[in-house]
């Protein structure tokens, strides 16, 4: 399974990561009816990137720590586990799809996602321990 580690040296502030950037890291991503597949996980980790792109799917597990990105893209599938580590991300959007389960730790200055402010849409088939009560 592919993994992708994408870490601060590799980018600059607030670059915005295309499909075709996370392609570099790895020969396992591909663009395919518009959407953006990446066959295996993705840890994004400390790294000053603004944004992921929509409609990105991940087919493994998605984990994003202590990152600049603030909000999930839109279209957004991960087929395994979606992990939050003292991020900004203080939402998740409304067509956010997860199949394994979704897992959040808030730091000082971190929002939190309280659980009762996540979209009904939002599809989280796990467990949700990512979320304040």
């Amino acid at each position: 399974m592919l993994r992708i580690f994408i870490a601060s040296a590799c980018h600059t502030q607030d670059q915005h990561l295309t499909c075709n950037d996370l392609a570099a890291h790895g020969n396992g991503v591909k663009q395919e009816d518009g959407r953006c597949l990446l066959s295996g996980d993705l840890l994004i980790n400390q790294i000053k990137t603004a944004s992921l792109p929509e409609g990105l799917t991940v087919q493994g597990n998605l984990t994003i720590k202590g990152s600049r990105i603030r909000q999930l893209p839109k279209g957004l599938v991960v087929e395994g586990n979606l992990s939050l580590y003292k991020t900004l991300i203080g939402s998740l959007p409304e067509d956010l799809v997860v199949l394994g389960s979704f897992y959040s730790t808030f730091g000082l200055g971190s929002p939190t996602i309280w659980c009762h402010e996540i979209p009904d849409s939002v599809i989280i088939q796990g467990r949700n321990e990512g979320c304040g009560i």
